[in-house]
């Protein structure tokens, strides 16, 4: 299967733990092969490598590497949102092969059972993507199981006409007693003769179609969570393939899943481009009006500094003039202020004479 199958979140949170420093600024494809497969031995890388193509993986990570993902944390965490910086910081943080592995199946287990919610909490950040497009995580296992089922049911169709000394070699009696997986080497080891203007017709290579089907078995077996555009991808692999085996019930019944899938996703794309133009738009009357409040704060600090310092020029200019009063103005003004004082010492002295005479007379 190609390279658009295998989530590359999968991959990103697999290999982080050995594309760090001076290696995720590996480039070439042979370094890259080589540094996986020295750590093929980390619980996660080899999860990945057991359900998983390693040219496939490689190319993924290639991408990935020369996107420049695992260099930078905020890139992978702009590139993946749905992944918790928990994870990311717990997994920078391991030393060991063991305890980076552990980290990676709890991100894993994270990133597959749940829709990735998007919050939106921190004023002044920018607003996030609403993309990638995900189904419900149940009505994406839905879709897959009855995927899986009619691919299933069409192998065993096919083999009844083409292998049938297979069926029989390993008593397999019914569609339900094979796994997809299974079929896939099958339809490998014993090089089935597929007419060649068939195989033309599937517009890609047969291998990628079998390793197609094994992605969708383990999609569905193990819970990986798919954006849309790989979960169609996956079903128009499998439309192909019972094409291929001209198993019409198969035919038609993936067909119409095929169909519902993309339209539904066609008006969730539409519905996400209304809401980001509708985010747009709030936030550049945000930042207007966010301008403006900033315009009438300076304008406030402006004019408070102007009165400020009209008052304080107008405090200096009445003790300059106090300054400048000739001496017998200040004089005759202090003698002014001491007047009422003298007049009431005179009543007084005035009024204690009078007292005295009255009492001599009375002698």
């Amino acid at each position: 299967m190609g390279k658009s199958h295998l989530d590359q979140r999968l991959v990103y949170l697999a290999l982080r733990s050995i594309f760090k420093g001076a290696d995720a600024r590996v480039r070439k494809s042979k370094k890259i092969h080589e540094l996986i497969q020295k750590h093929h031995h980390q619980h996660g890388i080899s999860n990945l490598l057991e359900e998983h193509n390693m040219d496939m993986i490689c190319n993924v990570a290639k991408t990935l590497l020369e996107q420049q993902v695992f260099e930078s944390t905020l890139r992978a965490k702009s590139r993946f949102p749905e992944v918790s910086e928990d994870s990311q910081s717990q997994s920078e943080g391991q030393a060991t092969p063991s305890s980076s592995a552990s980290s990676t199946e709890t991100a894993l287990q994270s990133v597959n059972k749940q829709v990735p919610e998007r919050t939106y909490q921190q004023i002044g950040s920018p607003i996030p993507s609403l993309y990638p497009i995900y189904l419900p995580f149940s009505t994406q296992h839905k879709v897959l199981v009855s995927v899986q089922h009619m691919l299933e049911s069409a192998c065993y169709t096919f083999a009844q006409k083409k292998l049938r000394f297979v069926l029989e070699t390993e008593g397999l009696e019914c569609a339900e007693a094979v796994e997809l997986h299974r079929w896939s080497n099958i339809f490998q080891t014993q090089q089935v003769e597929f007419p060649e203007d068939n195989l033309e017709a599937l517009g890609r290579p047969l291998p990628e179609l079998l390793r197609s089907m094994t992605e969708l078995r383990h999609a569905t077996v193990h819970r990986t969570r798919l954006s849309a555009n790989a979960a169609i991808q996956i079903i128009s692999d499998a439309e192909s393939f019972v094409k291929l085996v001209k198993n019409d019930t198969c035919i038609n019944g993936i067909s119409r899943l095929r169909r519902e899938t993309e339209t539904i996703v066609k008006a969730l794309k539409a519905k996400k481009g209304s809401l980001e133009l509708k985010l747009t738009g709030m936030e550049k009357r945000l930042e207007a009006q966010r301008a403006d409040l900033e315009r009438q704060k300076l304008e406030a600090i402006e004019n408070a500094f102007k009165e400020d310092r009209i008052y304080i020029l107008s405090a200096g200019a009445n003790l300059e003039r106090a300054l400048t009063l000739p001496v017998t103005a200040m004089y005759n003004r202090a003698a002014m202020e001491h007047e009422p004082a003298l007049e009431a010492d005179i009543e007084e002295h005035v009024c204690e004479g009078e007292t005295s005479i009255y009492n001599c007379r009375i002698q």
